[in-house]
C-alpha cells in the first residue's frame, strides 16, 4: 500500500463551482476510493473512465483499476471536511481531506 497515495492530501473546493476530481491508478493494484459522505452533498454531472464507467445520477466508490484514470465532475453544494478513504485490501491507511468552503 505504500506506492498508492492521494494527492494532493487536501483538497480545497468552493461552494458551488464546478469541480473535477481525477484518480488515477499507476500501481498493480486495483484500489476503491469511497468518499459517500462527500458524494451525498455534489451533484453530479458525469462519471467518464476509460471503460465508460459512469455511474449516472447514482454515485458509488470510485473503483480505480490498474492502469486507469476515473475523473468525477460535479460542483460541491454542502461546505465541510469530507474524507476520501481507499477500502482496497490492505490499503485502510490511504486516506485524503476534500474541504468545501
Amino acid at each position: 500500500g505504500a506506492s498508492h497515495f492521494f494527492k494532493p492530501k487536501e483538497t480545497v473546493l468552493k461552494l458551488g463551482v464546478p469541480a473535477i476530481l481525477t484518480f488515477v491508478n499507476k500501481g498493480n493494484t486495483m484500489h476503491v476510493n469511497e468518499m459517500m459522505d462527500f458524494f451525498k452533498t455534489v451533484a453530479f454531472w458525469k462519471v467518464v473512465a476509460p471503460d465508460g464507467w459512469n455511474t449516472g445520477g447514482l454515485p458509488k466508490p470510485a473503483d480505480v483499476d490498474t492502469g486507469v484514470s476515473v475523473s468525477i465532475y460535479f460542483i460541491p453544494t454542502v461546505a465541510g471536511t469530507y474524507q476520501i478513504t481507499d477500502s482496497a485490501p490492505d490499503m485502510s491507511s490511504i486516506s485524503a481531506t476534500i474541504v468545501v468552503k
